[in-house]
């Protein structure tokens, strides 16, 4: 639970009321109640795989095997193991790790990548175990089936260097080029044809759900696309997970610090006329304080920007910050350059200057001390109890006549 020091007047629905002289109130986030589950057993923890998406045929050297946590409380979690094995085989395979995911995962996100490139097509499943503090398994793990197919996968991934593709296939709707950006593309100077890179055929007719983790670090992304949102069947969604350092823009008052490009392959035309997608992209706080690493910006004022081409600039996206997962979600309905960033400028300034907001609020501070607080509060403080003295003394002379 992420805590700081503050001093709480007036809290709205989990609204974030900044306070005077540069305070900010923030709301502690309430634990969550887990209910009883003793009877359990060894099954009080589980984890379901929940991308690849049961079912699919899959392929790439780095094939993005996540799970969630769908039974227990996540505290008393220790590690996820993620097996596999040939639908003919009985015998459970650990799937291979890097030194940035090693199997089993000891913290969230729980996902490996699995490189399937030299496999043998055909089916296999996948399971991931739940092992909880004390050293007990899940002895029933949920299972998923998918198939390794490299002529016409539904999903592929891997990272692309320099001068390098994914494999092209040989049927459509899978056409990729040997750069994903030609020269000319206004985007190509936030998120380059290099990165980790994640290509998903989607269905119309299907709410879809695309998750891609980075191979390299943490950072993930989610695109939810609703049923009856597409045009066509069979269309592809692609994920870059760019790494590029985070960078200022529009005069230097807007910090993006993450940067990510999802597209959907058809162009303009893809899309429905009541298209709507969320995105939802991770950022890096990894000692959980509220500020995003490498930077000196307060998570709660993380917000999601698109670029848009025609305009060459950043739109903010209506969205919000999950503090816990470390994850930012808003609703777009186009898909192009995303970036997670703080406006350090005028919005803040204009719009909510009258609550004594400035860039050292939006910005790290530490906590204030108790004289700080006093000093703040007491200018507030004083004409409200002399307004209390005076009213108690004008009813207590009325008494007396």
């Amino acid at each position: 639970m992420k805590t700081s020091r503050y001093l709480i007047f007036i809290l709205l629905g989990g609204l974030i009321i900044p306070g005077f002289g540069g305070i900010l109130l923030t709301a502690i986030e309430p634990e969550i109640a887990v209910a009883d589950q003793s009877g359990l057993g060894t099954r009080s923890l589980q984890a379901e795989i929940v991308t690849p998406p049961a079912g699919k045929s899959v392929d790439g050297s780095s094939l993005t095997v996540m799970a969630d946590l769908t039974l227990g409380d996540p505290s008393e979690l220790k590690s996820v193991l993620f097996q596999y094995k040939p639908e003919e085989s009985d015998i459970w395979t650990k799937i291979d790790s890097n030194p940035a995911h090693p199997n089993p995962d000891q913290s969230y996100p729980y996902y490996v990548h699995w490189d399937v490139s030299e496999f043998n097509e055909g089916d296999y499943h996948l399971r991931a175990i739940a092992k909880d503090i004390n050293g007990n398994e899940d002895d029933n793990p949920a299972e998923i089936l998918v198939t390794i197919d490299h002529s016409e996968p539904e999903v592929i991934e891997g990272r692309i260097e320099e001068g390098e593709e994914l494999d092209e296939t040989e049927s459509p709707p899978f056409i990729l080029l040997p750069y994903l950006y030609t020269e000319n593309d206004s985007n190509n100077e936030y998120v380059s044809h290099e990165g980790y890179t994640k290509i998903e055929k989607i269905l119309k007719e299907d709410a879809n759900w695309v998750i891609a983790g980075d191979d390299l670090s943490d950072k993930t992304t989610e695109v939810f696309v609703p049923q009856g949102s597409l045009n066509y069947e069979g269309t592809v969604v692609t994920i870059i997970i760019g790494d590029r350092e985070p960078t200022l823009f529009e005069d230097e008052s807007l910090h993006i610090v993450e940067f990510r490009r999802v597209e959907l392959e058809g162009g303009e035309d893809a899309p429905s006329s009541q298209f709507e997608a969320e995105v939802i992209i991770s950022y890096s706080d990894s000692d959980q304080d509220g500020i995003v690493d490498g930077t000196s910006l307060n998570e709660n004022f993380l917000r999601l920007y698109r670029f848009d081409d025609s305009e060459g600039i950043w739109v903010e996206s209506p969205s919000s910050v999950d503090a816990r997962l470390n994850k930012v979600s808003g609703n777009t309905a186009q898909l192009s350059v995303f970036g997670l960033g703080v406006d350090l400028g005028g919005r803040f300034l204009e719009e909510e200057g009258n609550l004594g907001m400035t860039c050292n609020t939006i910005l790290n501070a530490p906590p204030p001390s108790n004289s700080q607080i006093i000093s703040n509060i007491m200018p507030l403080l004083i004409p409200f109890l002399a307004l209390l003295i005076r009213k108690r003394i004008l009813t207590a002379d009325r008494a007396c006549r």
